[in-house]
């Protein structure tokens, strides 16, 4: 056995803690050698829940334990419609990991791929200009709306059922926002906001949604002119879903960070019209985050550095959509 294959969540958990190569070797090889690849060097990659290790400069291999399985599948359906359908940005190619390998062993599901040039947007992000940050917003928001002209099957197995999967969202919001410590008045009245908000079902045609477009998932490039957005990665969480506005959430939220103009950057970049947002707008905004899966309010009204009040969700609202 190569990887511990009977381990709870809470034990694999502390098994993807653990620091060190040691525990990881052995499989890395099994992989090395199953797919002729050539590698001299490995190393771990902090960054994202699952394993992640740059083996040599051109190959990254991810290890997903069964526990979140659906990680691998979406990562893999994400990436092979990427090749089919290649992603363009004012007309340049936007890159997106070569799916090279991918396999089980021990209950867990290993994927090599390809490493993209650029640097991590998380890595230049605070030092960026404040025009160099909405120019990427709006680049982002554009990248948004290429993953969702991709053309997808609704057979496909990361396809969910809008209404099924909003009512679960719904349903499970409460429990996650006490476990992380809401503010009672807010908690209180969460469910209220929910119940008064009738836009979900309001659906689109189905269509890929990666779910995770912040800074650490994008790469770019510092050209003359100045930073371009130049591949995405990670399509762990995507799934196959009926509005676009939940994924311009996370770009609006980590990217926009309360700033209004990189906010409207980002909305115009998916082709909205600015004279078409309105009050209802932000209220949708502020519902998706709500019941978005693993969202917690406290973290992003940090993460975004805002300061102002927290007794009421039209508080909030103003302070993390200004639109």
């Amino acid at each position: 056995m190569l990887l511990p294959k009977e381990y709870s969540y809470e034990q694999v958990c502390s098994f993807l803690d653990k620091p060190g190569l040691d525990s990881w070797l052995p499989a890395l090889e099994f992989i090395k050698q199953k797919h002729e690849l050539k590698f001299d060097s490995i190393h771990r990659i902090s960054k994202g829940g699952n394993a992640l290790f740059a083996c040599g400069p051109d190959l990254i291999v991810k290890l997903v334990p069964h526990h979140w399985r659906y990680q691998a599948d979406a990562e893999v359906v994400g990436l092979q419609l990427a090749a089919q359908q290649p992603l363009l940005l004012s007309s340049a190619e936007l890159n997106t990991p070569d799916l090279l390998a991918y396999g089980e062993m021990d209950g867990w599901v290993y994927l090599v791929i390809s490493r993209l040039e650029g640097a991590s947007l998380g890595d230049v992000w605070d030092e960026l200009a404040e025009v160099d940050k909405q120019s990427l917003s709006y680049q982002v928001g554009a990248l948004a709306r290429q993953i969702h002209q991709l053309q997808v099957e609704t057979n496909n197995p990361i396809a969910v059922d809008w209404h099924l999967y909003l009512k679960k969202l719904i349903a499970e919001s409460y429990a996650r926002h006490k476990r992380n410590q809401l503010a009672t008045p807010l908690l209180e009245t969460c469910q209220e906001y929910l119940s008064a908000h009738k836009g979900f079902y309001d659906t689109q045609a189905p269509c890929l949604i990666h779910m995770d477009l912040h800074q650490d998932n994008l790469m770019v490039q510092q050209q003359n002119s100045g930073w371009r957005l130049s591949g995405v990665l990670d399509f762990g969480d995507a799934i196959i879903g009926c509005d676009p506005l939940l994924e311009l959430l996370t770009p609006i939220l980590f990217l926009g960070q309360g700033q209004r103009k990189r906010i409207e950057a980002v909305i115009q970049g998916y082709g909205y019209n600015l004279n078409t947002i309105n009050d209802e707008f932000q209220k949708k905004c502020l519902a998706y985050m709500l019941i978005r899966p693993a969202s917690n309010l406290n973290y992003v009204m940090d993460y975004a550095g805002v300061k102002g009040k927290r007794n009421s969700w039209q508080d909030i609202a103003d302070q993390l959509f200004p639109i």
